[in-house]
Protein backbone atom coordinates (compact mmCIF):
# COMPACT_ATOMS: atom_id res chain seq x y z
CA UNK A 1 0.00 0.00 0.00
CA UNK A 2 1.37 3.52 -1.28
CA UNK A 3 0.47 5.62 1.76
CA UNK A 4 1.96 8.61 0.13
CA UNK A 5 -0.63 8.11 -2.48
CA UNK A 6 -3.42 8.39 0.57
CA UNK A 7 -2.02 11.35 1.62
CA UNK A 8 -1.21 10.02 5.35
CA UNK A 9 2.22 10.45 5.24
CA UNK A 10 1.75 14.00 4.62
CA UNK A 11 -0.38 14.22 7.13
CA UNK A 12 1.60 13.16 9.94
CA UNK A 13 4.73 15.10 8.71
CA UNK A 14 2.00 18.54 9.26
CA UNK A 15 0.47 17.27 12.57
CA UNK A 16 1.03 19.99 15.43
CA UNK A 17 1.20 17.81 18.81
CA UNK A 18 0.92 20.57 21.23
CA UNK A 19 1.73 18.56 24.72
CA UNK A 20 0.14 20.46 27.26
CA UNK A 21 -2.83 21.40 29.44
CA UNK A 22 -5.42 23.66 26.96
CA UNK A 23 -8.87 24.03 29.35
CA UNK A 24 -11.45 26.64 30.27
CA UNK A 25 -14.02 26.50 32.45
CA UNK A 26 -16.68 25.05 29.77
CA UNK A 27 -15.31 21.48 29.58
CA UNK A 28 -16.82 19.11 31.42
CA UNK A 29 -15.89 15.64 30.55
CA UNK A 30 -17.62 12.39 31.74
CA UNK A 31 -16.29 9.06 32.05
CA UNK A 32 -16.81 5.33 33.99
CA UNK A 33 -13.60 3.92 35.34
CA UNK A 34 -14.35 0.04 35.77
CA UNK A 35 -12.11 -2.23 38.31
CA UNK A 36 -11.79 -5.92 38.91
CA UNK A 37 -9.54 -7.49 41.66
CA UNK A 38 -8.98 -11.16 41.25
CA UNK A 39 -7.05 -12.35 44.41
CA UNK A 40 -5.13 -15.58 43.38
CA UNK A 41 -3.80 -18.53 45.53
CA UNK A 42 -0.20 -20.06 44.95
CA UNK A 43 -1.38 -21.63 41.36
CA UNK A 44 -2.63 -18.85 39.46
CA UNK A 45 -6.43 -19.91 40.15
CA UNK A 46 -8.58 -17.47 41.44
CA UNK A 47 -9.65 -17.14 44.91
CA UNK A 48 -12.38 -14.20 44.97
CA UNK A 49 -13.05 -11.26 42.70
CA UNK A 50 -14.38 -7.51 43.05
CA UNK A 51 -15.56 -5.43 40.67
CA UNK A 52 -16.41 -1.24 41.26
CA UNK A 53 -17.75 0.62 38.05
CA UNK A 54 -17.87 4.31 39.36
CA UNK A 55 -19.52 7.35 36.66
CA UNK A 56 -17.95 10.23 37.13
CA UNK A 57 -16.92 13.94 35.53
CA UNK A 58 -14.51 16.25 35.79
CA UNK A 59 -15.25 19.90 35.96
CA UNK A 60 -13.33 23.07 36.21
CA UNK A 61 -13.15 24.86 39.46
CA UNK A 62 -10.53 27.39 39.01
CA UNK A 63 -9.29 28.27 35.74
CA UNK A 64 -5.75 29.54 36.78
CA UNK A 65 -4.14 29.81 32.61
CA UNK A 66 -5.30 27.28 29.89
CA UNK A 67 -2.39 25.39 31.50
CA UNK A 68 -3.09 25.05 34.89
CA UNK A 69 -6.66 24.55 36.31
CA UNK A 70 -7.95 23.45 39.93
CA UNK A 71 -10.93 20.55 39.13
CA UNK A 72 -12.97 18.50 40.36
CA UNK A 73 -14.06 15.13 39.76
CA UNK A 74 -17.68 14.86 40.24
CA UNK A 75 -18.98 11.29 41.33
CA UNK A 76 -22.84 10.44 39.53
CA UNK A 77 -22.79 6.87 40.74
CA UNK A 78 -20.46 3.97 42.14
CA UNK A 79 -22.32 -0.15 41.85
CA UNK A 80 -20.25 -2.75 43.01
CA UNK A 81 -20.35 -6.65 42.82
CA UNK A 82 -18.04 -9.93 43.90
CA UNK A 83 -18.03 -13.47 43.80
CA UNK A 84 -20.23 -12.99 47.26
CA UNK A 85 -22.68 -10.53 46.09
CA UNK A 86 -25.05 -9.34 43.71
CA UNK A 87 -24.91 -5.86 42.17
CA UNK A 88 -25.35 -3.13 44.29
CA UNK A 89 -25.63 0.69 44.22
CA UNK A 90 -23.03 2.06 46.99
CA UNK A 91 -25.79 5.47 47.56
CA UNK A 92 -22.30 6.99 49.66
CA UNK A 93 -20.55 7.65 46.90
CA UNK A 94 -23.12 9.67 44.81
CA UNK A 95 -22.11 13.22 45.03
CA UNK A 96 -18.59 12.67 46.04
CA UNK A 97 -16.71 15.76 44.82
CA UNK A 98 -12.83 14.79 44.90
CA UNK A 99 -10.94 18.41 44.19
CA UNK A 100 -7.73 18.16 42.27
CA UNK A 101 -5.38 19.75 39.36
CA UNK A 102 -3.98 19.34 35.77
CA UNK A 103 -1.26 21.08 34.45
CA UNK A 104 1.74 21.40 32.20
CA UNK A 105 5.15 22.92 32.79
CA UNK A 106 6.42 21.48 29.20
CA UNK A 107 7.78 24.93 28.71
CA UNK A 108 10.34 27.29 30.93
CA UNK A 109 7.82 30.09 31.10
CA UNK A 110 4.76 28.15 32.34
CA UNK A 111 7.12 26.36 34.84
CA UNK A 112 8.22 29.77 36.27
CA UNK A 113 4.32 30.39 36.33
CA UNK A 114 3.41 27.98 38.02
CA UNK A 115 6.61 27.96 40.79
CA UNK A 116 5.07 31.07 41.57
CA UNK A 117 3.99 31.45 44.98
CA UNK A 118 0.48 32.16 44.60
CA UNK A 119 -0.12 29.76 42.15
CA UNK A 120 1.80 27.04 43.74
CA UNK A 121 -0.27 27.46 46.77
CA UNK A 122 -3.61 27.20 45.36
CA UNK A 123 -2.17 23.69 43.80
CA UNK A 124 -0.75 22.44 47.05
CA UNK A 125 -3.98 23.46 48.86
CA UNK A 126 -5.90 21.60 46.33
CA UNK A 127 -3.96 18.54 47.25
CA UNK A 128 -4.32 18.62 51.12
CA UNK A 129 -8.17 19.02 50.10
CA UNK A 130 -8.00 16.30 48.17
CA UNK A 131 -6.22 13.99 51.26
CA UNK A 132 -9.53 15.19 53.39
CA UNK A 133 -12.09 14.55 50.74
CA UNK A 134 -12.58 10.88 52.42
CA UNK A 135 -12.97 12.10 56.27
CA UNK A 136 -16.17 11.90 55.91
CA UNK A 137 -16.89 8.64 54.76
CA UNK A 138 -17.14 5.52 57.61
CA UNK A 139 -13.88 3.60 57.78
CA UNK A 140 -14.95 0.43 56.49
CA UNK A 141 -13.11 -2.15 54.20
CA UNK A 142 -15.87 -1.26 51.42
CA UNK A 143 -15.41 2.91 51.91
CA UNK A 144 -11.37 1.89 51.12
CA UNK A 145 -11.99 -0.39 48.29
CA UNK A 146 -13.96 2.89 46.74
CA UNK A 147 -10.60 5.03 47.90
CA UNK A 148 -8.24 3.03 46.38
CA UNK A 149 -10.53 3.53 42.54
CA UNK A 150 -10.47 7.20 43.38
CA UNK A 151 -6.73 7.00 43.64
CA UNK A 152 -6.86 5.16 39.98
CA UNK A 153 -8.85 8.15 38.67
CA UNK A 154 -6.06 10.59 40.00
CA UNK A 155 -3.32 8.36 38.25
CA UNK A 156 -4.15 8.83 34.92
CA UNK A 157 -5.01 12.80 35.95
CA UNK A 158 -1.45 12.91 36.99
CA UNK A 159 -0.15 11.09 34.00
CA UNK A 160 -1.50 14.10 31.43
CA UNK A 161 0.11 16.20 33.92
CA UNK A 162 3.26 14.68 33.49
CA UNK A 163 3.60 13.20 30.78
CA UNK A 164 3.80 16.63 28.87
CA UNK A 165 7.74 16.16 29.69
CA UNK A 166 7.63 13.22 26.68
CA UNK A 167 8.62 14.54 23.21
CA UNK A 168 5.96 13.72 20.93
CA UNK A 169 7.94 14.33 18.21
CA UNK A 170 8.67 11.43 14.99
CA UNK A 171 11.90 10.35 15.43
CA UNK A 172 10.83 9.47 19.42
CA UNK A 173 8.18 7.10 18.84
CA UNK A 174 8.75 3.63 20.46
CA UNK A 175 11.89 5.28 22.88
CA UNK A 176 10.58 4.37 26.57
CA UNK A 177 11.95 7.74 28.77
CA UNK A 178 11.55 7.70 32.23
CA UNK A 179 9.52 10.29 33.95
CA UNK A 180 11.30 11.75 36.64
CA UNK A 181 8.52 13.34 38.58
CA UNK A 182 6.48 10.05 39.00
CA UNK A 183 9.53 7.78 39.63
CA UNK A 184 9.80 6.94 43.64
CA UNK A 185 6.75 9.15 44.14
CA UNK A 186 4.74 9.15 47.22
CA UNK A 187 0.86 8.47 48.11
CA UNK A 188 -0.41 8.19 51.77
CA UNK A 189 -2.88 5.40 51.59
CA UNK A 190 -3.97 5.31 54.81
CA UNK A 191 -6.82 7.23 55.01
CA UNK A 192 -8.41 6.97 58.53
CA UNK A 193 -8.23 3.00 57.83
CA UNK A 194 -4.83 2.40 58.49
CA UNK A 195 -1.88 4.12 60.11
CA UNK A 196 -0.46 7.51 58.43
CA UNK A 197 2.54 5.57 57.59
CA UNK A 198 0.93 3.29 55.21
CA UNK A 199 2.05 4.39 52.33
CA UNK A 200 2.40 3.71 47.93
CA UNK A 201 5.90 4.21 46.64
CA UNK A 202 6.54 3.97 42.83
CA UNK A 203 9.43 2.14 41.17
CA UNK A 204 11.09 3.82 38.18
CA UNK A 205 7.94 4.91 35.67
CA UNK A 206 8.65 5.04 32.21
CA UNK A 207 6.51 5.94 29.71
CA UNK A 208 6.88 5.58 25.51
CA UNK A 209 5.02 7.76 22.90
CA UNK A 210 3.66 5.62 20.46
CA UNK A 211 1.76 7.59 17.94
CA UNK A 212 -1.53 9.28 17.41
CA UNK A 213 -4.91 7.98 16.78
CA UNK A 214 -8.61 8.82 16.64
CA UNK A 215 -11.04 7.94 19.44
CA UNK A 216 -14.60 9.45 19.97
CA UNK A 217 -13.93 11.71 17.13
CA UNK A 218 -11.02 12.96 19.52
CA UNK A 219 -6.93 13.29 17.79
CA UNK A 220 -5.18 11.34 20.66
CA UNK A 221 -1.41 10.75 21.52
CA UNK A 222 -0.57 6.63 22.85
CA UNK A 223 0.95 6.48 25.51
CA UNK A 224 2.45 3.36 27.40
CA UNK A 225 3.80 3.58 30.43
CA UNK A 226 5.12 0.87 33.07
CA UNK A 227 6.11 1.06 36.74
CA UNK A 228 8.10 -2.04 38.32
CA UNK A 229 8.54 -2.94 42.00
CA UNK A 230 6.69 -0.45 43.64
CA UNK A 231 6.28 -0.57 47.37
CA UNK A 232 3.60 -0.81 49.38
CA UNK A 233 3.22 -0.73 53.18
CA UNK A 234 -0.03 -0.81 55.13
CA UNK A 235 0.28 -0.74 59.04
CA UNK A 236 -2.88 -1.03 60.31
CA UNK A 237 -2.85 1.25 63.48
CA UNK A 238 -5.81 -0.68 66.19
CA UNK A 239 -3.41 -3.77 66.15
CA UNK A 240 -0.34 -2.81 65.32
CA UNK A 241 -0.05 -5.32 62.11
CA UNK A 242 2.24 -4.31 59.00
CA UNK A 243 1.96 -5.66 55.71
CA UNK A 244 4.20 -4.78 53.20
CA UNK A 245 4.65 -6.04 49.36
CA UNK A 246 5.24 -4.74 46.04
CA UNK A 247 3.09 -3.75 42.82
CA UNK A 248 3.75 -4.14 39.31
CA UNK A 249 1.72 -2.35 37.26
CA UNK A 250 1.75 -1.06 33.09
CA UNK A 251 -0.75 0.26 30.85
CA UNK A 252 -1.75 2.47 27.89
CA UNK A 253 -3.09 5.92 28.06
CA UNK A 254 -4.65 7.77 25.37
CA UNK A 255 -4.31 11.76 25.63
CA UNK A 256 -6.78 14.71 23.24
CA UNK A 257 -4.31 16.75 21.63
CA UNK A 258 -6.49 19.81 21.80
CA UNK A 259 -6.91 19.38 25.77
CA UNK A 260 -4.30 16.71 26.76
CA UNK A 261 -7.00 15.43 29.15
CA UNK A 262 -7.44 11.75 29.36
CA UNK A 263 -10.33 10.04 27.22
CA UNK A 264 -9.14 6.53 27.59
CA UNK A 265 -7.00 5.13 29.79
CA UNK A 266 -5.70 1.37 31.04
CA UNK A 267 -3.88 -0.34 33.99
CA UNK A 268 -3.10 -3.96 35.35
CA UNK A 269 -1.37 -4.27 38.18
CA UNK A 270 -0.07 -7.05 40.25
CA UNK A 271 0.45 -6.61 43.79
CA UNK A 272 1.68 -9.19 45.97
CA UNK A 273 1.61 -8.47 50.06
CA UNK A 274 4.15 -10.72 51.84
CA UNK A 275 2.30 -12.40 55.14
CA UNK A 276 3.88 -14.92 57.33
CA UNK A 277 1.85 -17.62 55.91
CA UNK A 278 0.47 -17.63 52.54
CA UNK A 279 1.41 -14.33 50.58
CA UNK A 280 -1.86 -12.31 49.02
CA UNK A 281 -1.82 -12.06 45.50
CA UNK A 282 -4.43 -9.53 43.66
CA UNK A 283 -4.90 -8.95 40.21
CA UNK A 284 -6.21 -5.64 39.26
CA UNK A 285 -7.65 -4.83 36.17
CA UNK A 286 -8.71 -0.84 35.27
CA UNK A 287 -10.40 0.47 32.31
CA UNK A 288 -11.31 4.31 31.95
CA UNK A 289 -13.40 5.66 29.37
CA UNK A 290 -14.51 9.05 28.17
CA UNK A 291 -18.24 8.37 27.74
CA UNK A 292 -19.47 11.74 26.40
CA UNK A 293 -18.78 15.41 25.81
CA UNK A 294 -19.54 18.63 27.19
Amino acid sequence: MNYENLGIKEYFNNLILPRSINLDTDVKDKYIIRMQNMYLDAHGEILKWQKLSTEYKRVIEEQISSFCVLTRLNVEKATFESSERSPMNWSFAAGHSIPYFLLSADTEEKAEFISQAEVFEKVANQVDKFNKSFDRFPKLPSVYLYIMQLYDMIAFENFATYFSCIDLSTEKIGEYVEVEMLSSSKAQIGLGLYSDDSLFKNGKFKAVYLGVSLYKNRECAVFNYICDKSKVKMEDAQINGVREGNSYYSGTLLLDLKTFVPVHGSMIENYIARQKKDNVNVRREIHMHLVEDN
